[in-house]
């Protein structure tokens, strides 16, 4: 991901999960969503590394991640990206769970009408002549600087410079 490179994610993650003012209560979880794309992402050996780079931070601070894994919706994007087949994020959710995170799929719906997750967002921006190639250029931009004026407010707050 070009607009939220991994590691700079990971540290937010790493940051949040740390944070000594974030209230801890029964409803405090942490979703991740990793989106499963066939023949990219969707291997026994990308699962292993998905709960490599999880599982040091699940239960940090009485904290639960839950990972939701959304198989890939097709949009209208340069790749020819697919969708991963039901066995294969069977088999990717199956990896995950039996490493002790807590996982869960999102199943599909409206695929068939270009109405699934990521597709009409991405339709409806090209036809109001945005040159948007997928749904990360337009929460890149929608919420790049709200997430820059909140880091900057609780730094402010905390007396960081």
């Amino acid at each position: 991901a070009t607009a939220y490179p991994l590691d700079k994610l990971m540290r937010a993650l790493d940051d949040h999960l740390n944070d000594p003012q974030v209230k801890i209560t029964h409803s405090r979880k942490v979703m991740l969503e990793y989106v499963v794309i066939k023949n990219v992402n969707d291997s026994d050996a990308c699962a292993r590394e998905l709960v490599a780079l999880l599982k040091p931070r699940v239960g940090v601070s009485k904290r639960q991640i839950i990972l939701n894994l959304i198989p890939y919706n097709p949009t209208d994007v340069p790749e020819n990206y697919e969708a991963p087949s039901r066995e294969r994020v069977a088999a990717f959710h199956e990896i995950v769970r039996t490493s002790g995170i807590l996982v869960t799929v999102r199943f599909e719906k409206g695929q068939d009408i270009s109405g699934a997750c990521g597709q009409l967002v991405v339709q409806e921006a090209k036809k109001n002549g945005s040159n948007v190639v997928d749904i990360e250029d337009i929460m890149a931009a929608g919420t790049e600087p709200r997430a820059k004026k909140q880091l900057l407010r609780r730094k402010k707050r905390s007396g960081e410079r």
